[in-house]
């Protein structure tokens, strides 16, 4: 079921990555909405932490546990005495990391959400705001989680006993062994690639989702191929570039003399940077989870001409209470985060 609008056509496997491309451009500047949101968001959960994970680095840079990321085999004699200071800012830093932890990944889910939500009002011709699309993820967001547990963690159980299984007969080969377990995790989720559209878009529970994109891949099995190609080189594209951003801005901050042991104004400088990072990363989620969920749309869009579950966004009868940019739990998990940050500055 469609409103009047543009009438959604079938894309073919060796065209629906251009029109999937030509959609996201078309939807750059109401997605650019949500990329801001998403930012604020992992500023909120990730920048205080890194604030304070860079204090502490400067007032403790040989602690043990530094060594031990950068060098798991350096010899323990080595490390310096223990710290209680350290020792305690350091439990600050892991509370709030797992609490950090855990708002990404609802973030992660609201990005899906709102990604499909604005892409498919576009092609639609009836453009979704960034407050309808927030809505809209919230609508579907228990149903996103349980269809991540119900298709995404067994896939990741199975192939991590495939890596221990490849690593026990070929060794410690892990680019080998990293593009075979990609390939086979790829392998076994495509069955399931349009899980969010036939939430998002669809209004469909978990287990019926889970049939409807089984269907659907088996109407289209290549078009199946393609969405589930494009999410794999995305995320490695966009893991490499932020990765890649990571190393420049170090590679860079070297002869500026922005580091923890250049003063405080370069202490300052650094943070800024790291701020800076956070904030990009949240707009770097937003960003490459629309170029990864634009084909699945499109595909949707063309099979089903069903586009119901972005209506419920703009259904009078649901727009009460109304939708806060941010809700009850996130509001704690950014004030926790805080709140460590804090403990762990006044710990160091």
């Amino acid at each position: 079921m469609t409103a009047s609008g543009v009438v959604p056509q079938l894309p073919t496997s060796r065209n629906l990555v251009r029109i999937s491309l030509d959609l996201g451009a078309e939807a750059a500047r109401r997605l650019r909405g949500a990329s801001i949101y998403v930012a604020m968001i992992s500023l909120g959960l990730v920048g205080p932490l890194v604030v304070a994970l860079i204090v502490f680095m400067s007032s403790h840079p040989d602690y043990f546990l530094f060594d031990a990321f950068a060098d798991p085999y350096s010899d323990p004699s080595s490390f310096p005495a223990y710290d209680p200071e350290a020792a305690i800012a350091g439990l600050w830093i892991s509370l709030g990391l797992l609490v950090a932890a855990v708002g990404l990944v609802a973030m992660a889910v609201e990005s899906q959400a709102m990604a499909a939500a604005i892409l498919a009002g576009v092609a639609l011709g009836r453009p979704v705001s960034t407050l309808e699309a927030l809505r809209r993820s919230r609508q579907a967001f228990w149903r996103l989680v349980g269809y991540a547990l119900l298709t995404e963690i067994p896939i990741s159980i199975v192939t991590q006993v495939l890596a221990t299984v490849l690593f026990a007969l070929v060794g410690e080969a892990y680019e080998t062994v990293s593009l075979v377990t990609t390939a086979f995790a790829a392998l076994l989720g495509l069955p399931f690639v349009y899980g969010v559209a036939s939430i998002v878009l669809g209004d469909v529970g978990v287990v019926e989702a889970a049939r409807r994109s089984i269907m659907l891949t088996r109407a289209r099995w290549r078009l199946a191929i393609v969405i589930s190609l494009v999410t794999t080189v995305a995320w490695y594209i966009a893991t490499f570039a932020y990765l890649g951003a990571i190393g420049i801005v170090t590679t860079l901050g070297t002869p500026l003399g922005i580091g923890i042991d250049n003063g405080p104004l370069a202490l300052l400088a650094l943070i800024g940077l790291a701020l800076a990072l956070a904030a990009a990363f949240g707009s770097l989620l937003l960003t490459v989870t629309a170029i990864v969920v634009a084909p699945q749309v499109v595909a949707f869009l063309g099979l089903t001409h069903f586009s119901g579950g972005i209506d419920r966004a703009r259904d009078e009868t649901v727009l009460r209470p109304a939708v806060r940019y941010l809700t009850l739990p996130m509001a704690i998990a950014i004030v926790v985060a805080v709140l460590c940050s804090i403990g762990a500055i006044a710990s160091s």
